[in-house]
């Protein structure tokens, strides 16, 4: 996991804040710390069959690189294959991306359920932290 401390004194972050109470700034500021201490490392991934509803257990998650945008934290997940999908993949090891963020009430952090956004620059970044870390 990234270990920095976050800087909510630049321009960009208090262009953010504009408008917000001082309260709701807090709550915001609060939830960006736990979001960068949010991880999926060692979490399994369960895929549920369409035709029975069964699920079946993919994979767990290896490691994993992210960035941080704002109230978003997007990451690429490396998930080892159980035994039957890394048989069926051929391979060891496969790939996922995905993103946590804020929630709209400013409450909690959630599991991104939808296709993101990404600016170029960030995904960038995100993609070269992959390539360094995974396939170096």
């Amino acid at each position: 996991m990234e270990k920095r401390k976050i800087d909510f004194d630049t321009p960009e972050w208090q262009e953010y804040f504009k408008g917000k109470s001082p309260e709701e700034i807090e709550k915001i500021k609060k939830l960006v710390e736990e979001l960068y201490k949010k991880t999926t490392i060692g979490k399994a991934i369960r895929f549920k069959d369409k035709g029975n509803g069964a699920y079946s257990q993919v994979g767990t998650i290896n490691d994993e690189v992210s960035v941080i945008c704002f109230d978003y934290k997007y990451f690429v997940q490396k998930i080892k294959y159980t035994p039957p999908w890394a048989k069926s993949a051929g391979e060891e090891y496969g790939y996922r991306m995905g993103y946590y963020t804020i929630d709209a009430k400013k409450t909690k952090i959630l599991w991104g359920q939808f296709a993101s956004e990404i600016e170029g620059e960030t995904f960038k970044e995100l993609i070269e932290k992959t390539k360094a870390k995974f396939f170096s």
